[in-house]
């Protein structure tokens, strides 16, 4: 697929990504819930233009939680000119006072309208001694917190992160499910058993507040999350994969899919320029560059797969039409690329499609498996955003609509 790109780089990064494949999927930390004493909990909602309706979803789940009431509260983090969530908020504080939660509406300055930034904030004015993050419109089964917290305080863990599925009913909504699924049950298990520790998300994440404030609070960039679990990986913190959901609502169009995926991978190229300096053994720097290698990856694959129907087309209609590969003409590479590139169309490529086949069906989920023969069409998408992100700027957060 990339014999017009460069077929060393790009089938080297294509080579690596297969690895987690070979893994079977596994699930998370189960954990039974037994403490000595109940710690307070701080848990921060992020909001930024959010609909009354997705910040319902989350207050809600939150209510509902088997965690003793009176040892969490709930802080709602918003931007200082974003009145219409304040609204909504406010109207949220008195559905968690009447449940009995402690409730309160942090405002950030305003001087950084990014989430690290608002998050930094509310960490600051939290009285926990752990803090739990969420986003709106999250489903959140109701002893997350207990679970989590028991898990932390009888396994002495610093970080937990629960096990994140992004649903919605269009195509692009399907293959995000599917992707949040691989990540979850193959690749975040992998890191953590070779790397011993993994990028994080945002959503149905557990952080000791101590460690949080011993490392500077969260980093203010586009994918704090991704980039905490590589400083919280130097730190050597312990981590952990708790076997409990956070559903969140996917993207509502194809503007809004093109939007997340530009910001995740931005966040990503950004986390790769700072791996070779970060102080990780070269054995979890590997491990970390096979996941934050992946915008490379996908637009090398795009511009690969996007010559091919150029030159194709170009046969159909006799034009003659000539691309350069010019490392045809050099005998060096003729049998070696050649073949590792067929290899990699003929082995790679169905090895990515069984391998979410199998992760589907290993969590019961096998009604989705004939969608994967679309998972091509897919895969331009993803590229065409991967491209897209060598030129979007760092400092927008770039709000997501659902």
């Amino acid at each position: 697929m990339s014999l017009g790109i460069d077929p060393i780089i790009s089938n080297f990064f294509f080579s690596l990504s297969l690895i987690p494949h070979f893994r079977k999927p596994q699930k998370g930390n189960i954990c039974c819930i037994t403490y000595k004493s109940l710690p307070y909990i701080s848990v921060l909602v992020a909001l930024y233009h959010e609909t009354q309706e997705d910040i319902n979803i989350t207050i809600s789940s939150l209510i509902k939680q088997t965690y003793p009431k009176q040892y969490y509260e709930v802080l709602m983090l918003i931007e200082p000119d974003d009145q219409m969530t304040k609204i909504y908020a406010k109207e949220c504080l008195k559905k968690l006072c009447n449940a009995g939660i402690s409730g309160r509406i942090i405002k950030s300055d305003g001087k950084l309208k990014m989430k690290p930034h608002a998050l930094n904030f509310g960490i600051k004015e939290s009285r926990g001694t752990y803090c739990a993050f969420y986003d709106a419109s999250d489903y959140i089964e109701k002893d997350q917190i207990e679970r989590a917290i028991s898990l932390m305080i009888n396994e002495k863990y610093d970080v937990v992160q629960a096990i994140v599925l992004r649903k919605g009913r269009s195509f692009l909504s399907c293959f995000l499910f599917f992707d949040t699924l691989l990540w979850f049950r193959k690749y975040l298990p992998f890191m953590l058993r070779y790397a011993n520790g993994m990028p994080l998300s945002g959503e149905g994440l557990f952080i000791k507040k101590c460690v949080l404030e011993e490392v500077g609070l969260f980093p203010e960039v586009l994918t704090e999350d991704a980039e905490m679990g590589l400083i919280l990986t130097e730190k050597n913190k312990s981590f952990a994969l708790l076997e409990s959901i956070v559903v969140e609502k996917t993207p509502k169009n194809i503007k809004a899919h093109f939007t997340q995926k530009l910001r995740w991978f931005r966040g990503y190229l950004s986390c790769l320029s700072k791996l070779p300096q970060s102080n990780l053994t070269l054995k979890k720097k590997f491990f970390f560059l096979l996941l934050f290698v992946s915008p490379i990856n996908s637009a090398l694959a795009f511009l690969g797969w996007l010559m091919i129907i150029i030159f194709g087309i170009s046969e159909i209609f006799q034009s003659n039409l000539e691309i350069p590969i010019f490392w045809i003409k050099c005998s060096v590479y003729e049998n070696i690329l050649y073949y590792w590139s067929i290899s990699l169309v003929c082995f790679g490529i169905p090895l990515c499609i069984l391998s979410y086949g199998h992760t589907l069906f290993s969590s019961k989920m096998g009604r989705y498996i004939p969608l994967l023969f679309l998972a091509p069409v897919y895969w331009m998408f993803v590229g065409f955003c991967a491209i897209s992100s060598f030129f979007r700027g760092k400092k927008h957060w770039g709000k997501t609509n659902r």
